[in-house]
């Protein structure tokens, strides 16, 4: 910390420029407020990096062992978001999909950023939706021209649930369950 000495020079030549005096001990107060105020956050990252390190232990096990470490693991992130994400995160890279299934089912309850839990959830999702349900329509209906009428209900199905009520799906029928047949060529 040899350049700290001509950092804080500086600041305290700044603050008495703008006519600002600072008594001696305001500097060490400072220090120690930010330093408190960064604790939580610290000791969240040190909580991620020990469930990464068990999770990667925890590969390594077979069976019984394995399921008891993933609880373990479940258990040790609780409600924290951060932690629940690095588990889900750490999951998927390493191919455990029930794992990182049952970490973001915690983690739609913890709440955190929606946006990560969007991306872990389409993640786990082998057939995504699209981003809009004009989106939603366009691909029911080219399911339905290509004669593939149980795949057009199921995402229909599934869109109707992702957005209830949406014009553009409850005007869309149902003729997947009537559906005409594909005409060979």
């Amino acid at each position: 910390m040899a350049g700290a000495g001509g950092t804080l020079d500086a600041l305290g030549q700044l603050l008495a420029a703008a006519g600002l005096s600072l008594p001696p001990w305001a500097g060490p107060v400072v220090g120690l407020a930010l330093a408190l105020a960064l604790l939580p956050r610290v000791l969240a990252m040190l909580q991620v990096g020990q469930l990464r390190r068990d999770l990667g232990r925890a590969r390594l096990l077979e069976g019984p062992r394995r399921a008891e470490a993933e609880a373990r693991a479940l258990d040790a992130a609780g409600t924290s978001a951060v932690a629940l994400q690095a588990v889900a995160e750490e999951a998927l890279r390493q191919g455990r999909l029930g794992l990182a299934a049952d970490a973001v089912r915690r983690l739609e309850g913890a709440g955190g950023s929606r946006r990560e839990l969007r991306k872990l959830q389409a993640a786990l999702d082998p057939d995504p939706l699209p981003g809009t349900a004009a989106q939603l329509v366009g691909q029911v209906l080219q399911l339905r021209r290509s004669g593939l009428h149980a795949r057009a209900a199921q995402r229909l199905e599934r869109g109707r649930a992702r957005w209830p009520g949406d014009p553009l799906l409850v005007g869309l029928d149902d003729e997947a369950q009537v559906g005409s047949p594909v005409e060979s060529r």
